[in-house]
């Protein structure tokens, strides 16, 4: 996996890198993105810190000759933060100051947060069409949609309207990816996600069969499983 959402790196530079992992046996390569991708519902991103669609086909078109399988890999509900630092899309986040009305992890220049409403239906809008035009540019069957570390979760005033009537966070959390699943099985493709918040919300005998989970852990994993975070559960989901 390339981390290519907290730092673009030139196209050569990718492209060399490719080779290099194909001469040693590698066939496939995650491409992370957030917020890197400029596309028609992201034109005001800094031309400095992401690719032109036609940037990124061009990478993916070479790694794919070469024998690698390039998968996209986003994020849909936490890690939201450098979309939000636009101006258009600041209506998508669950803070207005996350220093002050969340859990104060934020940076100054991402003062709003990483958490984006999972309540509100134009935020959701606004993620499906970001990620159907970046997966127009990749022809791998899988999609990575992300679902890590989702410390702050319905925490908004909309969100609380909504869990008072009746849902939980539980609820919110499977409607999310359910709602991605959607989106991904539509475009022809595999979903792929983190595993880690499982340990939070346990939903996933109500999921399809066909998600696949991607193992997040900061414990060595020797011969005991451990929980992902607290190391409470001791579960291979």
């Amino acid at each position: 996996m390339l981390d290519l959402g907290r730092q673009i790196e030139r196209i050569d530079f990718l492209k060399d890198y490719a080779d290099f992992i194909v001469k040693r046996g590698y066939n496939t390569v995650v491409l992370y993105l957030e917020a890197s991708v400029r596309t028609s519902v992201t034109p005001f991103f800094d031309v400095k810190s992401s690719y032109s669609l036609s940037e990124l086909k061009s990478l993916t078109d070479y790694m794919t000759s070469i024998g690698l399988d390039v998968i996209p890999a986003f994020e849909t509900a936490y890690h939201m933060g450098k979309f939000f630092v636009y101006k258009p899309l600041e209506k998508f986040s669950e803070f207005e100051d996350e220093r002050v009305q969340g859990r104060k992890m934020a940076p100054a220049y991402a003062k709003r947060g990483s958490a984006i409403c999972p309540t509100n239906a134009e935020a959701q809008a606004f993620i499906d069409a970001y990620v159907k035009e970046v997966c127009s540019v990749f022809t791998s069957k899988y999609v990575h949609m992300g679902f890590d570390e989702i410390f702050e979760f319905a925490e908004c005033e909309r969100c609380k309207k909504v869990l008072a009537a009746g849902k939980t966070k539980r609820d919110l959390f499977r409607d999310l990816i359910l709602h991605a699943y959607k989106l991904i099985k539509s475009l022809g493709r595999e979903m792929m996600m983190w595993d880690d918040f499982f340990e939070y919300y346990d939903i996933c005998e109500s999921l399809p069969r066909d998600i696949i989970f991607c193992n997040w852990s900061y414990f060595f994993s020797s011969y005991v499983l451990r929980g992902k975070w607290t190391g409470r559960i001791k579960k291979d989901w």
